[in-house]
């Protein structure tokens, strides 16, 4: 359940693109939104703070935060605010660790404006300390900013039948009912094997061959199970069953073919978790990605202890038992 949700502010446009994200969020689940500044500390002559300069500054970000704040709680929304000074990643990240952050909203770029690379320096940084759930917004300079709560007309949500994704499908299905958007449930059957150098000889081919095909064969039956009791529960759903050899590439490519506003998927699949927070296919999107990407962190740092069988299951299990 996500109950409160931390968004980094650094005061730029393309910072404040998360709070749509946010809001939208924050009404499905009810929950509180924590608006947070980071004030970088300030030197002056001899390495010293100019105290007036800093304590200026520091009421100007105060006001910044009651301002976006006010607008959110305009629409319905539960907000607080939070300044703290520092580095901008250390902060954000000890924040979400203090304040029990459920989720983290933030853009891919800030005040230090958008570039060539998928994430900014203090977006990449947290992404890949943070042991919570993230919402990663894409920054563009073509988009409008401000907290009017964002629409989703599609939700892509990745399914290869691990726990792992039936719990984030459970996650992601009542932001597709609460936001009236469709759910598209997709599975992809990687055929690495089928297309690379291996297996050698006839034998192991038709071995792949019959291994690919019952994988699509029991993801059919799942995706069918799955938008029988999502439309029940008045979800609307369409299924998608892919082939591809690159299963990242194939959602990034579908996710823009089907006008997708929004990607929902567990941090890890099939594959397990450990010892990475997010398993292959999620570091790609993240990386190359070109939709808003929300990733349920399965496995927290503040749960690292705990064992992998807690959170493991067999594939498409519920279909064999």
């Amino acid at each position: 359940m996500i109950q409160r949700i931390l968004v980094p502010v650094d005061g730029s446009p393309l910072a404040e693109q998360a709070l749509g994200q946010a809001a939208a969020l924050a009404r499905t689940f009810n929950a509180e939104i924590l608006l947070l500044r980071v004030q970088e500390p300030e030197t002056g002559t001899g390495g010293f703070a100019d105290s007036v300069s800093w304590r200026l500054h520091r009421a100007e970000a105060g006001s910044y935060l009651e301002r976006l704040a006010g607008r959110l709680r305009e629409g319905g929304r539960r907000v607080v605010t939070a300044l703290a000074e520092g580095r901008a990643a250390e902060e954000i990240l000890k924040a979400s660790r203090e304040r029990l952050a459920d989720l983290l909203v933030l853009a891919t770029h800030g005040s230090g404006g958008h570039s060539q690379f998928p994430l900014g320096g203090t977006a990449q940084k947290v992404i890949s300390e943070a042991g919570v759930s993230v919402l990663i917004v894409r920054a563009s300079e073509d988009r409008g900013a401000g907290p009017g709560e964002a629409r989703h007309e599609r939700i892509l949500v990745p399914f290869d039948g691990s726990q792992r994704a039936r719990w984030a499908l459970g996650m992601a299905s009542p932001i597709a009912r609460a936001l009236e958007s469709e759910l598209l449930l997709v599975h992809v059957v990687d055929t690495r094997e089928l297309d690379g150098q291996e297996p050698v000889t006839p034998e192991e081919r038709e071995l792949a061959r019959h291994i690919a095909g019952r994988d699509r064969h029991l993801a059919a039956d799942y995706l069918e199970q799955m938008k029988t009791v999502l439309a029940g529960s008045g979800v609307a759903v369409r299924t998608r069953l892919l082939d591809a050899p690159n299963v990242a590439d194939a959602l990034r490519r579908l996710a823009v073919d089907e006008r997708v506003s929004l990607v929902a998927m567990s941090a890890h699949g099939s594959s397990g978790a450990a010892p990475w927070l997010y398993g292959s296919v999620a570091s790609r999107l993240i990386a190359h990605g070109t939709t808003p990407l929300l990733i349920f962190q399965d496995l927290p740092l503040r749960e690292a202890g705990r064992s992998e069988a807690a959170v493991a299951a067999p594939r498409f299990a519920a279909m064999s038992s």
